[in-house]
């Protein structure tokens, strides 16, 4: 969820020749420059692009997933339910990856909340103290 550049959607399809993609991105225009100007695939079957918001799409029916990550910053508040969402779209022994920015408020909060929803959860930061991985 976030596409951004769609780097991570181009690595992981490229990696791995059997993993499945869906990329999902409020905004059709960063889709469109992702694909256009940064190489995300227009035409691999194994990546599905959705043009939606990351939570709604989450919160929907659809397939489970072995790894859900979110690259959205900053997080909007709407984002600490999306703990609960991936969760519940994940298949057992999943994981949750969450690119966030140590000052955001509201990516604090998502790590509480998967603190409480999730059995372990990891904090990994850069050098410089600002950007944060979460991984639980």
């Amino acid at each position: 969820v976030g596409i951004g550049a769609g780097s991570l959607p181009s690595w992981l399809l490229a990696a791995f020749p059997r993993v499945t993609v869906d990329a999902v991105d409020i905004d059709a225009s960063v889709v469109s420059l992702a694909a256009d100007c940064f190489g995300l695939p227009k035409e691999d079957n194994r990546l599905q692009t959705h043009i939606e918001d990351g939570l709604h799409f989450m919160q929907g029916e659809g397939r489970s997933y072995d790894m859900v990550m979110l690259d959205v910053v900053p997080l909007p508040k709407s984002f600490r339910a999306m703990v609960s969402a991936a969760h519940d779209r994940m298949l057992s022994g999943g994981i949750l990856a969450v690119n966030g920015w140590k000052p955001d408020k509201e990516f604090q909060g998502l790590q509480k909340d998967a603190m409480k929803t999730f059995s372990r959860v990891w904090l990994a930061e850069d050098q410089h103290g600002g950007n944060q991985i979460l991984l639980a």
